[in-house]
Order: C-alpha cells, then sequence, then structure tokens
C-alpha cells in the first residue's frame, strides 16, 4: 500500500528563512493563545534580529524562533512557537539548536551571550525547561 511521504516528512530549519507578516502572525496567535494581530514581522526581524530560523512543512510555516540581538554582546532567543499539530516532536528543540548554531557561524558579529526568554503563559516552552519529575 502507498505511503504518503509528507505524512512522515520532517521540517528542516532555515536560517533567515523567508516568510510573511500574515502566516506568522497566524502561528504567533495559536502558539500563544492571543487575538491575531497584524505585527510587521518582516520589518521587525531585519532591523533588530541577528537571525531567526523558519520551519515549513509542505509550504506551510509551522515553526519559528527569533534570535534579537542589542547590536552588542548580547542575543535574545523570543518568540519560539511550534504549530499545535507539530508539538512534543522536538521541533523546538531543532530550531533552537539551529538558532544557536548559526548565531555563532555569523561570528556573533561582537555577540558572546545568548539567552532563552520565554513566556509563562507558554506551556510548551515551560515543560521543554521543566526540570525532571522525581521517580
Amino acid at each position: 500500500m502507498y505511503d504518503d511521504p509528507k505524512k512522515h516528512a520532517v521540517p528542516l530549519p532555515e536560517w533567515r528563512g523567508a516568510f510573511t507578516n500574515e502566516e506568522l502572525n497566524a502561528l504567533h496567535a495559536e502558539g500563544f493563545g492571543h487575538r491575531l494581530l497584524q505585527d510587521d514581522w518582516v520589518a521587525q526581524v531585519e532591523r533588530h534580529s541577528l537571525g531567526w530560523v523558519c520551519l515549513r512543512l509542505a509550504g506551510q510555516l509551522v515553526g519559528f524562533v527569533n534570535v534579537a540581538w542589542d547590536g552588542g554582546v548580547h542575543a535574545f532567543l523570543l518568540d519560539t512557537v511550534i504549530a499545535d499539530p507539530m508539538r512534543r516532536k522536538g521541533l523546538a528543540t531543532s530550531l533552537v539548536e539551529e538558532a544557536v548554531r548559526q548565531a555563532k557561524a555569523t561570528g556573533w558579529n561582537g555577540c558572546t551571550s545568548i539567552s532563552i526568554h520565554t513566556c509563562v503563559a507558554s506551556t510548551s516552552m515551560r515543560a521543554a525547561f521543566a526540570p525532571p519529575m522525581p521517580g
């Protein structure tokens, strides 16, 4: 029987990947549980970020992380988000790993540290960084 290859496809992270404001606003609203906004993400990341990582599956944006930068020695991972049906598959980990790898590859542009910023409302991020339950 024929098995659909898209069913098992794994999205690959893309450093400074192309995205539209509409698709990132929709993903952000879903991931952080707020109303759909009309933010200009493209202008924001191009102006204030060392880079960002996008994940796409069958052309659809399913993940994103922003590597914001203060222009000096500090970078921050912000807005780490994975589409609901794609969660719990290690994709946020691959986003963060790629963001750090690519930030280092840029020579850090003088950056000497990178921090992760999470929202207390983000149950997926809290779970990712929660200590293991005693067993």
